[in-house]
């Protein structure tokens, strides 16, 4: 079985890097970094934090497996050299790694997603230079994303040296991941119905954490118009979807949620404190929709009102420029009550 010195050797050369542009990137010496490639001795806290820093896979090294398990490798190394002093310098608690391998997870997963938004934005195949540029990452973790996606049929090359660019297959798990989803198949017909009566951009949305997350958006036809994306992500204290949800919670619940919770002030009309926005809660209770009317942005208006399914709360909104959602601000209520009576009445039925 491979050693820590056989790991470490092994994943300095993935890097493609001389053993000379490691052990400097690490601060140490050369004569330091061959001796633990060598199985002489073994890497300080200090060696691997900073080999971490150049996207080098310290988790494999230390264990030899894509998980960690109690009984690791990483155990018995940090047993016999100086645990606390090591466990509190990588910041690894008690589980013996599980802070590092999410650490290193997670971000394996938000470069992929970067890499996905790239191409989204710039639409044109790109080489791996390019896209190291634009990923601002290292070219060997670039190369790793690149064959790894390509291997499983994600992208592909359009001829030797002329750039990548994602295959369909993408497109056929996004679509087969979006028929599955069940709420909006049920109410995705309503919410067309409301777009088209009133012409603005309809958005459905829920609370995720601390912020309103944006699940579907329906695009008004007008050339001026309100265009949110898919996966957004808006201020809770700012945002009629999260007052149309926040009305249908208990106080005390709302409080909570606006514990420690900043408030920044995006414009004069900002709601900035807890209790400004419990008052505003009480309006929406009353009428049975919320609004921001400039609250966000200067230039921005819109009116939400909300449901429940399957124990959760969701919200619709109708959202355009300011001046032209204010000169029929009334026209609006109406047709958005409508649509959550329909939403709720087919919820019921399904």
């Amino acid at each position: 079985m491979p050693t820590i010195a056989v790991r470490l050797k092994n994943e300095h050369r993935r890097l493609v890097l001389t053993q000379a542009e490691i052990a400097e990137r690490c601060g140490i010496s050369f004569e330091i970094w061959c001796r633990d490639e060598q199985g002489r001795g073994l890497p300080v806290s200090e060696e691997l934090q900073a080999f971490l820093k150049e996207e080098a896979n310290v988790h494999f090294v230390l264990s030899g497996e894509s998980i960690l398990y109690p009984s690791s490798p990483l155990r018995e190394y940090f047993s016999s050299t100086h645990t606390l002093v090591k466990l509190a310098a990588l910041k690894i608690p008690s589980a013996f790694g599980s802070t590092l391998v999410a650490l290193m997870e997670v971000k394996l997963v938000a470069r992929t997603l970067d890499l996905l938004e790239v191409f989204a934005r710039e639409r044109r195949a790109m080489s791996l230079t390019e896209l190291a540029r634009l990923l601002d990452v290292p070219m060997s973790s670039c190369l790793g994303l690149i064959r790894t996606l390509s291997q499983r049929g994600y992208l592909y090359e359009l001829r030797k040296r002329g750039g990548y660019y994602p295959t369909k297959r993408l497109l056929s798990v996004a679509v087969q991941i979006d028929s599955g989803d069940s709420l909006v198949n049920v109410i995705g017909e309503h919410l067309q119905d409301l777009q088209q009566q009133v012409d603005e951009t309809v958005v459905l949305g829920k609370l995720q954490g601390s912020q309103v997350l944006y699940l579907h958006v329906l695009h008004s036809s007008q050339p001026i118009r309100y265009s949110p994306e898919v996966g957004e992500l808006r201020p809770l204290h700012a945002n009629s979807i999260g007052k149309a949800i926040l009305a249908q919670l208990a106080e005390i619940e709302v409080l909570k949620r606006f514990e420690g919770l900043e408030m920044p002030c995006f414009t004069d009309r900002t709601i900035t404190s807890a209790q400004d926005y419990l008052a505003a809660l009480a309006q929406v209770c009353k009428r049975g929709w919320s609004e921001n009317i400039g609250e966000s942005s200067n230039d921005l208006a819109a009116l939400s009102s909300a449901f429940s399914f399957a124990g959760e709360w969701y919200a619709v909104s109708i959202a355009g420029p300011l001046p032209r959602m204010t000169q029929c601000w009334n026209k609006f209520p109406p047709p958005l009550m409508k649509c959550i009576k329909s939403i709720t009445a087919d919820l019921a039925l399904d």
